[in-house]
């Protein structure tokens, strides 16, 4: 497998982003709709090994810091991690607090607040 997959994310990208979205979901237990997204991001990138494997992969937040070296990276997994967790219609505290703590590790440009409210009509 070559290490850029499709969409230009190598293979650490992946594995960080699906990593995670799996800890942000699943800090809670996780949703079957949000596993589901899961699943599809992992199969849209090629990555679909992964998706047996989730519950697996090591996630690491500043591990993640490093797969996801550009702001823009960062702000696209915030983007995700924030729309996912209100796929199954409710975010928790508990979600809400992991998806706070991430973005705080990921020292993005943008608080979290705007994060959440440049995606608040959006929908996966």
């Amino acid at each position: 497998m070559s290490k850029e997959l499709t969409d230009g994310f190598t293979r650490a990208q992946i594995e960080a982003f699906a990593g995670g979205f799996y800890y942000v979901a699943n800090c809670d237990g996780i949703a079957e709709r949000e596993l589901t997204i899961i699943h599809h991001f992992l199969e849209r990138v090629g990555a679909s090994d992964l998706v047996g494997k989730l519950a697996e992969l090591p996630f690491d937040p500043n591990g993640l810091a490093a797969a996801l070296p550009t702001d823009w990276l960062r702000g696209l997994f915030m983007r995700v991690a924030i729309l996912l967790v209100k796929a199954d219609g409710q975010v928790t505290q508990n979600e809400r607090e992991a998806l706070v703590y991430l973005a705080r590790v990921l020292k993005l440009t943008m608080k979290f607040d705007q994060l959440e409210a440049s995606v608040a009509h959006e929908k996966l």
